[in-house]
């Protein structure tokens, strides 16, 4: 399950940024939240308040969400209910909020991510090892491409051109590989040997380098030649990674251990050095921890242990400096975090909650949490 997780938080960080990148703050600007109720709810951020739940049928669990850089469609990977944990993705109109029919994948769904061309939606089953094309024009799944053993994560270049899975094969041992995709034709490539376990992927604005997190290190992919860069040794296990929009810094978040909590390993992307570990929290999370960094690129949140019983906290981090602001109180099994397009708030989901904490940027101040049914463990923002 962590690394379930792990993936569906870095899938949705990755296509939340690229949707967020053609969204105007003129338009109203909604957060959707996926719920252990079967429901998705969308929260108006103007004003912070749930809109009526979309009901996406009895018995079904939703895995992850990602919106088109138009924003005019929100997908929805889950499975069942029936047998052998049956996968699909549904769309979601946002004009209307109403749910599609939705399209069959393969088993298991845990990831989904979205080319910036909005063409492709890409969907990771882990117990079948493929990844499920589906052509949004007409919202058809295309035949599964097979990948490496417990595929759990995936990323798209800026381009569209190649989309990079991950994989952790047995549980006995990890193979350690990361599988490109030539998305014109839908091929898996030669996959790419990193590190030991990789749990979270994501690639620079420049599409040059996919970084990997994969046991105590990050390993740089060169995207150009599919070759795997020497590893960067990061403080205990990486299970979050997030870029700035400059390019210019990648942030792994790790557990530690004994008294040293969550830590965050910057790493300087122009000569893949990794600068002193930031500590964000000396408690783990309820869940896992999670990142997003500001369109700016000027703070990155992340979640982590507040040290307080039964609630977590969101860590700011100035980019600037590299330091660790104050800790923001949230609510209880904190899992995930996505940032308006104008930057002013961040959303954070309570799974055992049943809530999502808004946090002004400007002041790093927590808001009234926003009731949204049960087990909310994603979102994404979309206009």
């Amino acid at each position: 399950m962590a690394g379930i997780a792990a993936g569906t938080v870095v899938g949705v960080q990755a296509l939340t940024r690229a949707a967020l990148s053609q969204a105007s703050p003129r338009h109203l600007t909604t957060a959707y939240v996926l719920g252990g109720s079967d429901t998705v709810t969308p929260i108006r951020t103007a004003t912070n308040t749930a809109l009526p739940p979309i009901d996406l049928g009895k018995g079904r669990g939703l895995c992850a969400i990602a919106s088109t850089p138009d924003g005019k469609t929100a997908y929805v990977a889950g499975y069942g209910p029936g047998p052998a944990f049956l996968g699909t993705v549904t769309p979601i109109r946002t004009a209307t909020n109403t749910a599609l029919r939705p399209v069959k994948a393969g088993p298991g769904p845990c990831a989904i991510a979205i080319t910036p061309n909005g063409k492709t939606v890409y969907v990771v089953n882990l117990p079948a090892d493929t990844v499920t094309p589906i052509r949004t024009a007409t919202n058809t799944a295309l035949p599964p491409i097979r990948v490496g053993s417990r595929p759990l994560a995936i990323a798209i270049t800026p381009d569209s051109k190649t989309a990079y899975v991950i994989t952790r094969g047995s549980v006995a041992r990890c193979p350690d590989t990361v599988t490109p995709i030539g998305t014109a034709t839908n091929t898996a490539l030669r996959p790419i040997h990193v590190g030991g376990c990789p749990t979270a992927i994501a690639i620079t604005p420049d599409g040059k380098t996919a970084y990997v997190a994969d046991g105590s290190q990050v390993t740089p992919i060169r995207t150009a030649t599919n070759t795997a860069l020497r590893p960067i040794k990061v403080r205990e296990i990486p299970a979050a990674i997030a870029i700035t929009p400059d390019g210019g810094t990648a942030y792994a978040v790790s557990f530690g251990g004994g008294r040293r909590g969550v830590t965050v390993t910057p790493i300087r992307t122009a000569t893949n050095t990794a600068l002193p570990p930031i500590t964000v929290g000396r408690t783990f999370p309820q869940n896992f921890p999670a990142i997003a960094i500001t369109p700016n690129g000027s703070t990155a949140y992340v979640i982590n242990g507040s040290g307080i019983i039964h609630q977590d906290a969101v860590t700011p981090i100035r980019t600037a400096t590299n330091t660790a602001l104050a800790p923001i109180t949230v609510g209880r099994g904190s899992c995930a975090i996505a940032i308006t397009p104008d930057g002013k708030t961040a959303y954070v989901t309570n799974m055992s909650s049943g809530s999502v904490t808004p946090i002004q940027t400007a002041t790093n101040t927590a808001l009234r949490p926003i009731k949204v049914g049960r087990s909310p463990c994603a979102i994404a923002i979309t206009r």
